[in-house]
């Protein structure tokens, strides 16, 4: 697999900001669907977030209750400390792997802050990361056909946006 993208769920919009969940899918470009596709998906301890120095948006928050159910109750079961989820995040990404995420400004930034309130290095190199957003543009293929399962979950918005990523690429003929 040399390819991950990178999705997060937070109560906030700013690197600082505490990280709810982290979903991740490895997957490889010359296949055109998700037979080989591994997933990583963890929910992270609220406590753990805090103790890291990790921040609590009282807006995001509110937004949050006004999500659906499912969403909400993935986001906030908060089984994983911050540093365990984080360091099982290195783990699983390939060394030298390309890093995609909607956009790499909002999760990766937030998840380098993190990784950093640790004093640990992020587990990509900068000159890896993509943005989806880019190849939306480039390809002129809509986001909007590729709903999660459930909206706002880490791991269902990642695997909509490999299936985005992969319907990119072939209109761009790759």
């Amino acid at each position: 697999m040399s390819h991950v993208m990178i999705d997060i769920e937070t109560l906030g919009t700013e690197p600082g900001c505490t990280v709810l969940s982290i979903g991740a899918v490895a997957f490889r470009p010359d296949l055109p669907d998700a037979t080989e596709d591994v997933e990583f998906y963890r929910t992270i301890s609220l406590e753990s977030c805090q103790d890291a120095g990790l921040k609590i948006d009282a807006g995001t928050l509110q937004w949050w209750m006004s999500q659906a159910p499912a969403a909400r109750d993935a986001a906030f079961a908060c089984e994983t400390p911050l540093d365990v989820a984080l360091e099982s995040l290195r783990g699983f990404i390939p060394t030298n792997a390309t890093i995609w995420a909607r956009p790499p400004s909002f999760d990766l930034s937030i998840l380098e802050h993190a990784y950093a309130q640790l004093g640990r290095p992020a587990p990509w190199r900068f000159w890896l990361t993509r943005d989806m957003r880019t190849l939306e543009d480039v390809s002129g293929v809509s986001a909007k056909a590729f709903k999660a399962a459930v909206p706002h979950h880490a791991l269902e918005d990642t695997k909509a946006q490999v299936a985005h990523w992969r319907a990119c690429m072939k209109a761009l003929g790759k």
